[in-house]
């Protein structure tokens, strides 16, 4: 996310995963999850579509 005065209004630009959390900040955030489970919901990103 930007650190500035400008932001989009869409915050879906700013969604990520859990894996670049995780290597932004060091931290092992689903450490408790097996490990199959934890590989496909850190690399996920949840779509919500537009509401209209």
């Amino acid at each position: 996310m930007p650190n500035g005065d400008v932001l989009g209004t869409d915050w879906r630009a700013y969604q990520t995963t859990v894996d670049r959390l995780e290597l932004a900040t060091g931290y092992d955030l689903l450490s408790l999850v097996p490990v199959e489970i934890q590989a496909v919901l850190e690399a996920s990103v949840y779509e919500i579509p537009d509401r209209q």
